[in-house]
């Protein structure tokens, strides 16, 4: 995994937006109103870790170490509905070069999974984005070898 505030950070350098923590109450009441939104904001927020291929367990558990995991993180974007397309592709220029962890190619970098429209709000819109990071099973520790 990652902090989320690296990727916070992250966007915040490449792009003029507001990034910060997915706070779904603050979503909730940005959306309520109608306000001409000056510059996009964009809510961050990990979601869940699942198996990169779900089909494949094993009852000994020893080959689901080679199944990797995939990390799920959420970019929730409010902005003006005109704006979207410009807003949706700085967004996704910046984390697909996001590289969590440089020093291990083991892990990928921040990858589509799925987007979607959450909601309108007049000349608002809420666009959901999920991307995957895919790490191994098995986690190498510079101090301590193989965990």
């Amino acid at each position: 995994m990652f902090e989320e505030q690296t990727l916070i950070e992250f966007l915040k350098a490449r792009t003029d937006y507001d990034v910060s923590l997915t706070d779904q109450k603050q979503i909730d009441s940005l959306l309520g109103t109608e306000n001409d939104l000056l510059k996009a904001k964009v809510f961050i927020g990990h979601k869940s870790i699942r198996l990169q291929n779900p089909n494949e367990l094993w009852s000994d558990g020893y080959q689901e170490l080679e199944n990797p995991q995939v990390l799920l993180t959420e970019i929730n974007i409010l902005c003006k509905r005109s704006h979207l397309v410009t807003v949706r592709t700085n967004i996704y220029k910046a984390y697909t070069s996001f590289d969590p962890v440089p020093q291990d190619t083991s892990f990928s970098r921040l990858t589509l999974v799925q987007s979607d429209l959450a909601l309108i709000s007049g000349i608002n819109v809420f666009w959901r984005e999920v991307v995957g990071m895919v790490f191994p099973r098995i986690l190498k520790d510079i101090n301590y070898g193989n965990l």
